[in-house]
């Protein structure tokens, strides 16, 4: 069984403020930086990519935790 990562980190997008709900990514932008990102924030401002050096996805699982389903 894979390892299981929980996000302890902001909930916050960094790019347009909203608190995520449901999923967030922490991942490399198309800027340089990395940043906390909602899921519309992803598809616009990173390179689309998940995995080493590229970024995780986390999805809230039935506790209210977020668990990296992803990356």
């Amino acid at each position: 069984m894979p390892k299981q990562v929980q996000w302890f980190g902001s909930k916050k997008c960094d790019i347009c403020g909203i608190e995520c709900e449901d999923e967030l990514y922490d991942a490399v932008t198309k800027y340089g930086p990395w940043a906390t990102m909602c899921k519309d924030c992803f598809k616009k401002e990173s390179i689309n990519k998940l995995g080493t050096g590229y970024g995780q996805h986390y999805v809230k699982n039935e506790e209210g935790k977020f668990m990296k389903v992803e990356g």
